[in-house]
């Protein structure tokens, strides 16, 4: 498992990827949302349509078979829960997955929400699990791991990472 500043780089390093693959295949200018007030609620603007995109590199996915969509942390509302997005854009390192936010909601309301605890759910809710950060201290977070093919189904595009067309952001 990668250490938080490697898991950082490569956070970063697929948001550079995405930004540049956009702007190629698209001529769509993805810019930096660099609002520190608004850091946590998306990651770029495309320039010519205001669309917000949450950029998301799942390291484990592809081990797991499962997205890791994230609701919480140290008990405050994050994630999916707080987002401002439009799309989100997640990789497990081999595949693109391009979701609408509305969708994600409704991917976790259909999969677990509105199953619960009537019914057995089709994926978990993590909770207070404690995720290691820089310093050695420790941050509880809350997440849905939601398995790849159901997650897949509510996509706008799935994609080898390399092949994403992005269609959708125009």
């Amino acid at each position: 498992m990668a250490s938080w500043e490697e898991s950082l780089k490569i956070g970063e390093g697929f948001e550079e990827f995405v930004r540049t693959d956009v702007n190629k295949k698209t001529g769509l200018r993805m810019v930096k949302n660099f609002a520190p007030d608004m850091l946590k609620y998306w990651d770029f603007d495309i320039f010519e349509n205001r669309k917000k995109i949450e950029c998301k590199c799942d390291e484990r996915a592809e081990e797991t078979k499962n997205i890791c969509i994230e609701t919480h942390c140290d008990d405050n509302e994050s994630g999916i829960l707080t987002t401002r997005a439009d799309y989100w854009m997640i990789t497990d390192n081999v595949q693109g997955y391009l979701i609408k936010t509305d969708e994600l909601k409704r991917c976790i309301d259909e999969g677990h929400t509105s199953l619960f605890p009537e019914e057995p759910t089709k994926f978990l809710h993590m909770t207070n699990y404690p995720v290691k950060q820089e310093d050695g201290s420790k941050k509880l977070m809350n997440f849905y791991t939601i398995p790849i093919h159901l997650f897949s189904e509510y996509c706008v595009e799935v994609a080898d990472i390399n092949e994403m067309t992005y269609k959708e952001l125009r």
